[in-house]
């Protein structure tokens, strides 16, 4: 399945927020990642974001968080597809890169890293 965010508007089939589990990570459609740790606090996915070089976290909201706050329904950008496993925790941001990072690798498909891959 492409989960690039061209094709989230497409994808009827997803994971609705009061399902999602705190701390997992998950499979999604986003505009910025194709993985992510549901975080309940934030209503949205912890992500490792790339942008002009710099790789960093990054929260991207669950597509339904307007069900929640509906003012904030517009900032909804992920769709889950699959959870994949309880995430560690983390003692600083370099320590969730690196397991983002691990991940990315272990799910890709050889001469198809993209697949995972954080844009």
């Amino acid at each position: 399945m492409d989960l690039s965010w061209k094709n989230a508007l497409d994808i009827s089939q997803y994971i609705p927020m009061d399902q999602c589990r705190d701390g997992w990570l998950y499979s999604i459609a986003a505009r910025n990642a194709t993985l992510g740790i549901y975080r309940e606090s934030e209503l949205g996915f912890e992500i490792q974001r790339i942008k002009l070089g710099s790789v960093f976290s990054f929260v991207e909201h669950h597509w339904d968080i307007g069900t929640r706050i509906p003012e904030d329904a517009q900032y909804g950008t992920v769709k889950p597809i699959e959870m994949i496993e309880v995430a560690p925790g983390f003692e600083d941001e370099k320590a969730f890169l690196d397991y983002m990072k691990r991940k990315y690798k272990e799910l890709s498909t050889p001469g198809k890293e993209t697949e995972w891959r954080s844009f």
